[in-house]
């Protein structure tokens, strides 16, 4: 496989990188302009068409400047599970106002093996009951695509379906959690007792989990882009301090330490993209190792983004522990990012049992 980008990606990067650097509050109307909730939506429902290994070229650039908003919640965690199961009448109402910007959603129960949320029969609809922790920016939602197990299911294999309800549903209950990172909100979200219309299924009863494999897989991918991302970032910032910054009348960058230090970080950042990318292709691909791809790339690219971030703290010395510089809202994303989707350990279980299996 060849990574040398084309014209057409390296303009992607550049008008990111250019975007993102005007320092300024990142409306969501601002990027839906840029086109870019639409980035991988067929034409014929508003989007630009373009794969997966464009969007996680954003989302590294979004990642080199920690952009906060609901990107990832909307295109990752809300329009792909309405593209990959949706009905044609369903594509047709969501998609073309994803990308045109009108309306932002998020995921609730992505991690299906947790005690969450189940699905009773009501009538000519549904009704959805319990709790998902952890869903990613869930107070702008419009809409929530909830994963629920059938009442009475086996929690690890037991029937899962998912399901289009709207955020202002009454029984809908928000709370905002705490975190590390301020710029990446999570919520709890109860449902109690919330009816959902039969149309509002998405794909068929009991074929989400197949659904929910490939949304991982892509949030994954995705988001070992933005770590990758951010580690450059901390790279650029630690080489420029380490050139500027003097001790003992010399530039802190001529000491061994700080050389060692800055050379490893770049080996691991260029292995980390080097994943991403390959984990980008896959799910672009459909590959059959998509989700070990897309594994991979997130267990080693977590671990090296909070190296370099904790790295990149030291180098700055004192200076790095002050809110006023920004190096620690990297150090804050990269905490936030061990647990977000699957943590390194839980990933390198998973890992294992597909290559013992």
């Amino acid at each position: 496989m060849n990574f040398a980008l084309s014209e057409e990606q390296r303009w992607l990067q550049k008008n990111a990188r250019d975007f993102f650097a005007i320092e300024r509050p990142v409306e969501w109307q601002e990027m839906a302009r840029q086109g870019w909730p639409g980035l991988i939506l067929p034409a014929k429902y508003g989007g630009l068409g373009l794969g997966f290994f464009e969007l996680a070229l954003l989302m590294e650039e979004m990642g080199y400047a920690l952009a906060p908003g609901p990107f990832f919640a909307t295109v990752i965690f809300g329009g792909l599970p309405i593209l990959t199961a949706g009905s044609e009448r369903q594509k047709k109402l969501f998609l073309p106002r994803i990308a045109r910007g009108e309306l932002q959603l998020s995921l609730a129960g992505l991690l299906t093996n947790e005690p969450g949320l189940i699905m009773k029969d009501e009538g000519r609809g549904f009704i959805v009951e319990g709790q998902a922790a952890a869903v990613l920016e869930a107070q702008g939602a419009d809409w929530f695509v909830v994963s629920a197990l059938r009442a009475g299911s086996d929690r690890e294999h037991g029937a899962l379906s998912l399901f289009l309800v709207e955020g202002c549903n009454p029984n809908v209950v928000i709370s905002k959690l705490n975190g590390p990172d301020p710029s990446r909100n999570l919520y709890q979200v109860k449902f109690q007792g919330a009816k959902v219309a039969a149309n509002m299924l998405l794909g068929r009863p009991g074929q989400g989990r197949a659904v929910l494999q490939k949304i991982l897989a892509c949030a994954l991918a995705a988001l070992s882009a933005e770590m990758a991302g951010a580690t450059q970032k901390i790279l650029d910032m630690c080489v420029s301090y380490a050139r500027q910054r003097t001790q003992f009348g010399k530039a802190i960058g001529s000491f061994q330490a700080v050389q060692h230090g800055l050379a490893d970080m770049k080996v691991t950042l260029e292995n980390s993209r080097s994943l991403a990318y390959h984990a980008a292709w896959a799910v672009e691909c459909d590959a059959r190792n998509n989700v070990v791809a897309a594994m991979m790339a997130k267990a080693y690219a977590g671990e090296v983004f909070l190296k370099a971030a904790m790295d990149g703290v030291q180098i700055h010395g004192a200076v790095g522990f002050a809110s006023e510089h920004g190096i620690h809202r990297y150090l804050r994303r990269a905490l936030g990012c061990q647990g977000f989707c699957a943590d390194a350990l839980s990933l390198r279980e998973r890992l294992a049992r597909a290559l013992l299996d």
